[in-house]
């Protein structure tokens, strides 16, 4: 039986473009079935239709709604709404949503009859579940018990996480949680970018944060820790930001940037969304890659980087995070990821440098992401 999967998308980032560069990859080699990409204008121009293949571009007029509320209550009813009106008038057999966060509470009530949905649950709340309120546990409970009783939600699919694949199958007695690999991006290299940034940090050890720059990723820990470093260890090392800043932290980051004016450090700054060719030769030249999240719950595509380009990774030890570097041998795990560990580790980097396994995109590769979310 032919399927027709509807992919909707109504906001931009880097990692949901990622998501649904692999489904699209995916659809081209899959001609038995159909695939109708419902996107923002931030996606304007980077896929073409196909004899299988709708991209279908929605004008901003029609998202203005969407976009201008924060509340996640309104912007959940706002997005099940549209796509409602794309599910009745497209008719597809499949729903893929690949932020099933962004839609999950009122999913329930907006599911057409006969049309089966699924999505890609990032961040699993038992990982937090001592540090939420009363309500938050109730909300976060309510919320999966009425998507595994919801028959029109056919899979939740949970981002590298085999172990809260079997907690939440579980607790809520079903089999509807299974896992989905976190799929790497093979990334090529621009020699030109590459010799830029070698002229650029010379000799010295240097440093990555790729990435939306945010509290919640640590880079003001890491700007932090800069201003902490001896003038004989910041004269050996490089510093690269890569990645567009939070505008809630965006003054703060530019404050203690400001901060380390005087530091013996190198600090490259690219405040922007950057290429996949620009990110490759920063990989290219890196000793390490800092990922000090404060939210340590859910996977990371620095894993993929790490694995793909032998360079280890300073994260926290806890949670999904600190498992994951652990079973793969990804880098170095900390108890608190903040500027004084971080100051600390750049300040007496150990001698024999972790090898990083590839054993991580062995078996998250685009090819056993797309299988699994398109079964």
């Amino acid at each position: 039986m032919m399927r027709k999967y509807l992919v909707p998308k109504f906001n931009f980032g880097g990692h949901f473009l990622e998501y649904i560069l692999h489904i699209y990859n995916y659809a081209l080699t899959d001609q038995d079935n159909e695939y109708i990409f419902v996107l923002s204008s931030s996606y304007k121009g980077r896929f073409e239709g196909r004899h299988n293949i709708k991209v279908i571009i929605i004008p901003d007029k029609e998202l203005s709604m969407y976009s201008y509320y924060d509340n996640e209550y309104i912007k959940d009813f706002l997005g099940n709404k549209l796509i409602r009106r794309f599910v009745k008038q497209w008719k597809p057999t499949d729903v893929i949503y690949i932020t099933l966060i962004d839609i999950q509470r009122f999913l329930p009530f907006f599911a057409v009859k006969g049309t089966k949905y699924r999505g890609i649950l990032y961040y699993n709340y038992l990982y937090n579940w001592e540090n939420l309120s009363l309500l938050r546990r109730i909300k976060a409970i309510v919320t999966h018990k009425m998507l595994v009783k919801t028959k029109s939600v056919d899979e939740i699919l949970v981002c590298n996480d085999r172990i809260g694949v079997r907690k939440l199958n579980q607790i809520y007695r079903t089999n509807k949680f299974l896992f989905v690999p976190d799929p790497y991006v093979p990334v090529s290299v621009s020699e030109n970018i590459e010799n830029a940034l070698k002229a650029k940090v010379g000799n010295r050890i240097v440093f990555a944060h790729i990435g939306a720059m945010s509290k919640r990723k640590g880079t003001l820990e890491i700007l932090k820790a800069i201003t902490l470093l001896t003038e004989k260890v910041a004269e050996r090392c490089a510093f690269i930001f890569c990645g567009k800043t939070d505008p809630l932290v965006r003054n703060d980051f530019y404050s203690l940037l400001e901060s380390c004016k005087n530091s013996k450090s190198i600090i490259e700054i690219n405040d922007e969304f950057c290429s996949y060719d620009f990110i490759g030769a920063v990989c290219k030249i890196a000793n390490y890659i800092l990922m000090p999240y404060q939210a340590p719950y859910q996977s990371s595509g620095m894993f993929g980087f790490s694995s793909q380009f032998n360079i280890p990774v300073i994260a926290s030890s806890k949670a999904l995070q600190g498992y994951l570097v652990k079973k793969y041998q990804l880098g170095y795990v900390f108890d608190d990821v903040n500027a004084a560990s971080i100051a600390r580790f750049i300040s007496d980097i150990p001698d024999c440098k972790v090898d990083v396994s590839p054993e991580y995109i062995k078996q998250n590769t685009p090819e056993n992401f797309a299988l699994v979310l398109l079964k």
